[in-house]
């Protein structure tokens, strides 16, 4: 069993996302987000096929794209609502290459803190 753990973090005075997270070899994985301040707006998780170039065949041309498609995946939104606060994610069986973590804003300042943890294998 693989296990993985990553630190995401979203500055929460303007719309931003955090950085891609690789999911292509997980069975599941979590994302459990804090945030301090008083931030108003949503939380979504998107996902991506294209978020890196696979095809490289020199590593750093394998980093994440620019030009990469994110979707919201159904049912993960969360409001933010002028509270310091926390949320997790669960999930399994998500078959995209890459996720990451969006807020859009509507109010207020804040940061946001996650972690991710992904598992694969038995």
């Amino acid at each position: 069993m693989r296990v993985s753990k990553v630190t995401l973090t979203v500055d929460l005075s303007a719309t931003g996302n955090s950085l891609p997270v690789e999911i292509m070899f997980l069975n599941g994985y979590s994302i459990v987000a804090s945030w301090t301040g008083t931030p108003t707006g949503t939380l979504t998780l998107e996902g991506s096929n294209n978020a890196w170039n696979e095809d490289a065949l020199i590593p750093s041309q394998a980093n994440a794209s620019t030009s990469a498609t994110w979707v919201a995946i159904n049912g993960s939104s969360t409001s933010l609502t002028g509270a310091a606060g926390s949320y997790m994610w669960n999930a399994s069986d998500q078959n995209f290459q890459a996720v990451r973590v969006k807020y859009t804003r509507t109010n207020g300042t804040g940061t946001l803190t996650g972690y991710f943890r992904g598992k694969s294998g038995t």
